[in-house]
């Protein structure tokens, strides 16, 4: 059964912010703390660590109704970004009150709910705020893409046409969410136009497609893979955040999902580095 707990959500964040010596630095004040609200979690910045919770929402895709479903998705969450920010992500720990104050236990606990534990990087150290001030080096262009290729080369591949995601399914999902802006945003003939010229798009290339499926290059990816989802941490670019909750977000080619990466480089004026991420990348 759905238990949209928002109240005991809160209860937790607040204590968890007015007792930041449980998670972060013992030196670390209350005032110290910074909050992230998503649509789907609460992160509270410390000094030296980041806290995730999931929050008890339900939409068409994702679903953290249940404390049994917010539990497995964060140790998804925690297992899909090992390959690539094992260094980032500390575990899954249980959140209960006892009698010295709020605690966190490293083992599962009965009704319990439970957060993700990660090292806080400095907010300067999120590539789509570097960039702003920054180039990217040679260097660590070459060992963020080896980190890419490394982790899509061991990443599992989807050899069944039905396991896949439906694109057309996809586009539809897509373009209805945008009829609810239209005509605010777009116009109604617009969105029409855009969604046929994308499903003949793909209809055209579908034996493209296969064959990439068949050849083994449809696999579990990220699924978010752009710049504010990579971090500097001890002299690394360190992908994170990959998407848990909804297989049919990551699983595409992998071609497909480093894209994302270079069209945001590209986007915002790092083409060198995108153009050299894909050469490497391609090699």
């Amino acid at each position: 059964m759905p238990d949209f707990s928002f109240a005991k959500h809160d209860q937790l964040i607040d204590a968890l912010v007015n007792s930041p010596s449980v998670w972060d630095s013992h030196s670390t004040n209350a005032s110290e703390v910074k909050k992230i609200e998503t649509h789907g979690s609460t992160v509270l910045l410390g000094i030296r660590k980041a806290l995730k919770l999931k929050k008890p929402v339900l939409f068409d895709h994702m679903d953290y109704s249940t404390l049994a479903k917010r539990t497995a998705c964060l140790n998804k969450e925690f297992q899909v970004n090992q390959p690539m920010a094992a260094d980032l992500y500390e575990g899954v720990f249980s959140i209960s009150f006892t009698a010295d104050g709020i605690q966190l236990f490293p083992q599962p606990m009965k009704d319990a709910e439970s957060c993700l534990l990660m090292k806080r990087f400095a907010d300067g150290n999120r590539l789509d705020i570097y960039i702003r001030e920054n180039e990217i080096p040679d260097l660590l262009s070459e060992q963020l893409c080896d980190t890419i290729v490394s982790f899509h080369k061991a990443a599992t591949a989807v050899l069944e046409q039905e396991s896949a995601p439906n694109f057309h399914s996809v586009i539809s999902r897509n373009f209805d969410q945008l009829h609810e802006y239209s005509p605010t945003l777009f116009s109604k003939s617009l969105i029409e136009e855009f969604r046929t010229l994308l499903n003949t798009e793909l209809s055209q290339t579908a034996h493209i497609l296969l064959e990439r499926l068949n050849k083994g290059w449809v696999r579990y990816g990220h699924g978010d893979l752009h710049l504010q989802n990579i971090c500097l941490h001890n002299g690394s670019a360190i992908p994170f955040d990959a998407i848990e909750y909804e297989d049919d977000f990551v699983i595409g080619d992998v071609v497909y999902d480093t894209s994302f990466l270079l069209m945001d480089l590209a986007a915002r004026g790092q083409t060198k580095t995108s153009n050299q991420l894909f050469n490497r990348y391609v090699r």
